[in-house]
């Protein structure tokens, strides 16, 4: 009998200890077979994200259970590091803040659902985001969201605020890092009177604020937003 090699993954040869007989180590076959071992190591990788997955979200719906199956998000769930305004790392963990808040908040708000749905998927694509490019119209995390709920919803308001769920603190930097205060104000007047058309700035407040309560977010943006409005 021929050397014997292993599974060049960790991971996968400690759960799958068969060893590759009678096959030369830096064969073509070998290669062959180890990258079988790869595949099997992402499956249970994307298996292992999927349960946790469900585990953090408990679908409550049918649309839910159809959004946790699905793969690019559970591939957008997975993606994520530790970064300012964000230190929970992982997209999901961030997702799991949000619907935290929304039942902390608003447990019995007529709202709730649509809530959960936006908080599934606002950030979920930003692996999708081209870094190379700026991320404006198609290329940003917003708009990639929206063209993913487009699946499992026509609601115009909730479509709405998932590709504009950033706007309003985007434009506050406008302001608070740029100094022009004057084109934020002339931007945010805009953003209101759009929501406003469309039915949605109520429920675009309340993701709002269960949003900008997670990770190290501050709540300047927020409570600006606010004297906007008022």
């Amino acid at each position: 009998m021929g050397d014997c090699s292993f599974p060049r993954n960790e991971t996968v040869r400690a759960k799958y200890p068969i060893p590759i007989c009678d096959i030369p180590e830096n064969s073509v076959e070998a290669e062959h077979l180890n990258d079988i071992y790869d595949d099997i190591q992402d499956i249970l990788i994307k298996n292992k994200m999927k349960d946790k997955i469900k585990q953090i979200v408990k679908p409550e719906n049918g649309i839910e259970t159809a959004i946790v199956n699905d793969a690019e998000f559970i591939e957008g769930l997975s993606y994520g590091k530790v970064r300012k305004g964000h230190p929970e790392g992982q997209v999901i963990y961030h997702i799991k803040e949000v619907l935290e808040n929304i039942d902390k908040f608003y447990p019995e708000d007529d709202n709730r659902q649509d809530l959960r749905l936006i908080a599934l998927v606002h950030d979920t694509f930003k692996y999708k985001v081209d870094q190379t490019k700026p991320k404006v119209g198609e290329n940003h995390h917003g708009t990639i969201a929206r063209i993913f709920a487009q699946k499992f919803t026509i609601d115009h308001r909730l479509l709405k605020i998932i590709e504009h769920h950033d706007e309003a603190y985007r434009i506050w930097g406008i302001g608070a890092r740029r100094g022009n205060w004057y084109k934020a104000e002339k931007k945010i007047n805009q953003l209101i009177s759009d929501l406003r058309l469309v039915g949605c700035l109520d429920l675009y407040l309340k993701f709002y604020f269960c949003d900008n309560v997670t990770g190290d977010k501050t709540q300047e943006s927020y409570e600006w937003f606010i004297k906007q409005i008022l």
